[in-house]
């Protein structure tokens, strides 16, 4: 039983032991994906607000501000044993940012494991995610489609703690964006068998144009066996826009 409960405290993308997998694991609001799907025939719900604080210099050289407030949401549902199906998207976005004022997006997608086991040795999954962003205002010119696809893979080297490590790539259809590499690494521990804490780095490699980093912190609190509650603060480092990030949020399962 102590064991089960170590297991349902890592609520984010690295669960302590992988003996049972019928806990909430939270691919939401971290950069990295986790390494494991819902169980089959499982319907996932995970909720959050972002509040994001940014300034940079504009082409004019003036300092400008920009405040988001956004609603997000992934609903994950196990369609067949270690193969999941979800969709997410953005429920409402706020921009106070010149004439962009509105921007949402809707995405959907794949897991698969196909490398699962137990106790200390490694896991890896596989995902994909075709995701669609417009805005309100034509001239923003946020019609498009892009591609995500990542490679998860995590391993418990404590027993109350592990690494998360994703790669991935990003490819715009519209070619609005530079096709992208990622790389990010999470360590995460638990304190208790509810409260739970992590630390990730991100590094995301355009084609085009400057290098981007994460840098986040969170925590994680379980109230029951599928009910979760998460914040984390994220800072981000590019060049002359950076900004910081606050997300709260709540992740609950409905088993079938």
């Amino acid at each position: 039983m102590l064991k089960r409960f170590f297991i349902a405290l890592f609520l984010f993308p690295l669960v302590i032991e992988a003996q049972v997998q019928d806990v909430i694991i939270t691919d939401r609001p971290s950069f990295s994906e986790s390494a494991y799907v819902v169980p089959f025939r499982s319907l996932q719900f995970e909720l959050g607000s972002q509040f994001r604080f940014s300034s940079f210099d504009s082409p004019k050289g003036e300092r400008t501000s920009t405040d988001i407030t956004a609603l997000d949401a992934l609903v994950r549902y196990g369609l067949f044993r270690r193969f999941e199906v979800r969709v997410a998207g953005l429920l409402f976005n706020s921009i106070e940012f010149g004439e962009n004022s509105f921007l949402n997006n809707a995405g959907l997608g794949f897991k698969y494991q196909p490398i699962y086991e137990k106790g200390l040795k490694p896991n890896l999954t596989l995902f994909a995610h075709w995701e669609w962003f417009r805005s309100d205002k034509p001239e923003a010119n946020l019609d498009r489609m892009k591609v995500v696809n990542k490679i998860a893979a995590s391993w418990t080297i404590l027993k109350k703690g592990g690494i998360l490590v994703n790669l991935g790539t990003l490819y715009d259809y519209e070619g609005y964006l530079p096709n992208t590499n990622t790389l990010s690494t999470m360590f995460s521990y638990s304190f208790t068998n509810r409260f739970g804490a992590f630390a990730e780095y991100a590094l995301v490699l355009p084609e085009e144009g400057d290098n981007v980093q994460f840098i986040d912190a969170g925590v994680t609190y379980l109230a029951k066996e599928r009910l979760q509650f998460d914040a984390i603060y994220i800072h981000r480092l590019a060049g002359k826009s950076n900004y910081n990030e606050l997300k709260v949020g709540i992740s609950f399962r409905l088993m079938e």
